[in-house]
């Protein structure tokens, strides 16, 4: 007659019903072709996140451009044709993971002929999006009748809540456990 696995009684699910809604505002403002300014915030619902957290989070960024082609030095330079100081911070999310790291679901065990139900995870409630922190310092330079392009750019980034498989007792019966408790930082 043969296992469970080789004729097929093992079955897997759960309900993957996921909403997302994303609201995001913006602002500009120039002041006399000298400093530039910017300012963005969303605010993020996701499904994904755990059963009792929060659903909706708010992710504001700005930047500030420094015109150096509006301050009068530079004005009538024929040498320098654009020279643009920024620096720019952001915090966004990442709440593109499966919802059912945030809630119980359940698996088939076989077991020679017989195949049972067990839990296949234990629920993170609490899972909540990724954080990603960005900085950035950057200049901007056109040069001989923009016949050169000069770009420097400093890149701080820090990714904090990093969602990571985290290892608990096999007495507990089930295979994952996820949770936020990674950190990387990028610097360039």
């Amino acid at each position: 007659m043969g296992d469970t696995k080789t004729i097929g009684r093992y079955f897997y699910g759960y309900q993957e019903k996921w909403n997302w809604a994303n609201f995001y505002a913006h602002a500009d403002y120039t002041y006399r072709d000298m400093v530039a300014a910017s300012l963005n915030v969303a605010a993020d619902g996701a499904s994904s996140a755990g059963t009792y957290g929060n659903h909706f989070y708010i992710y504001p960024s700005g930047g500030v451009t420094l015109l150096g082609k509006g301050w009068l030095p530079l004005t009538n330079s024929t040498l320098v044709n654009r020279l643009n100081l920024r620096a720019e911070y952001g915090l966004s999310g990442n709440s593109r993971f499966s919802s059912n790291l945030g809630k119980y679901y359940y698996t088939s065990l076989p077991y020679m002929t017989t195949s049972g139900i067990v839990r296949a995870n234990i629920s993170n409630t609490t899972l909540k999006p990724e954080k990603n922190i960005q900085f950035n310092l950057g200049l901007d330079m056109s040069l001989l009748r923009n016949r050169l392009e000069v770009t420097l750019d400093y890149y701080n980034n820090l990714s904090k809540d990093v969602i990571f498989a985290v290892p608990h007792t096999s007495a507990l019966g089930s295979l994952n456990y996820y949770a936020n408790c990674g950190e990387i930082k990028i610097e360039v």
